[in-house]
């Protein structure tokens, strides 16, 4: 399994995000083995939205039919995180199934 997090444009990761982030998708896709890769990309809209900490998750594997994207924002990256995990937990369930 390769997981990559980066920012879009450049935009730089905190170290505490990236790990975090990589311990949530791990624990996530530990019963997927290679080659599966997961791409995960933030973003920071800089508008007057509350909802402005983007992320953007796609999983590719050959034990899954079709890529799964998950695609959201949110107050912060941490929710942002959080919320993605679960929506690509079950996405990962209706994928296995």
């Amino acid at each position: 399994m390769h997981i990559i997090i980066k920012g879009l444009h450049g935009l730089a990761i905190p170290e505490d995000i990236t790990i975090y982030t990589h311990n949530k998708i791990e624990e996530l896709l530990c019963d997927l083995v290679d080659p599966t890769i997961c791409e995960v990309v933030f973003d920071d809209t800089h508008s007057r939205d509350a909802e402005n900490k983007n992320i953007h998750i796609t999983v590719t594997s050959s034990h899954i039919k079709n890529p799964i994207h998950i695609e959201l924002s949110a107050k912060n990256y941490y929710t942002a995180i959080d919320t993605a995990a679960a929506k690509l937990s079950r996405a990962l369930h209706h994928a296995k199934h």
